[in-house]
Protein backbone atom coordinates (compact mmCIF):
# COMPACT_ATOMS: atom_id res chain seq x y z
CA UNK A 1 0.00 0.00 0.00
CA UNK A 2 1.38 3.40 -0.93
CA UNK A 3 1.49 6.22 1.66
CA UNK A 4 -1.27 8.05 -0.22
CA UNK A 5 -3.49 4.94 -0.15
CA UNK A 6 -2.83 4.57 3.57
CA UNK A 7 -3.86 8.16 4.20
CA UNK A 8 -6.97 7.72 2.09
CA UNK A 9 -7.93 4.52 3.91
CA UNK A 10 -7.34 6.08 7.32
CA UNK A 11 -9.89 8.79 6.55
CA UNK A 12 -12.51 6.17 5.68
CA UNK A 13 -11.79 3.64 8.39
CA UNK A 14 -10.86 5.98 11.20
CA UNK A 15 -7.47 4.34 11.68
CA UNK A 16 -4.99 6.42 13.67
CA UNK A 17 -1.64 7.19 12.12
CA UNK A 18 1.54 8.49 13.73
CA UNK A 19 4.20 10.27 11.73
CA UNK A 20 7.62 11.64 12.61
CA UNK A 21 8.72 14.93 11.06
CA UNK A 22 12.34 15.81 11.66
CA UNK A 23 14.50 18.89 11.27
CA UNK A 24 11.79 21.36 12.22
CA UNK A 25 12.77 24.79 13.42
CA UNK A 26 12.00 25.48 17.08
CA UNK A 27 9.95 28.42 15.78
CA UNK A 28 7.35 26.18 14.06
CA UNK A 29 4.00 26.48 15.80
CA UNK A 30 1.23 23.95 16.27
CA UNK A 31 -1.01 26.02 13.99
CA UNK A 32 1.59 25.98 11.19
CA UNK A 33 1.90 22.19 11.43
CA UNK A 34 -1.87 21.78 11.39
CA UNK A 35 -2.13 23.94 8.27
CA UNK A 36 0.52 21.88 6.47
CA UNK A 37 -0.91 18.46 7.35
CA UNK A 38 -4.67 19.08 7.26
CA UNK A 39 -4.74 18.15 3.56
CA UNK A 40 -3.94 14.58 4.66
CA UNK A 41 -6.45 14.35 7.51
CA UNK A 42 -7.24 15.74 10.92
CA UNK A 43 -4.31 16.47 13.23
CA UNK A 44 -5.67 15.57 16.63
CA UNK A 45 -2.44 15.62 18.65
CA UNK A 46 1.19 16.58 18.27
CA UNK A 47 4.23 16.86 20.45
CA UNK A 48 7.71 18.24 20.05
CA UNK A 49 10.56 15.93 21.05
Amino acid sequence: MSPQEGLHNSKKGGTNMNIYVGNLSRDVTEEELRQEFTAFGEVSYWRRL
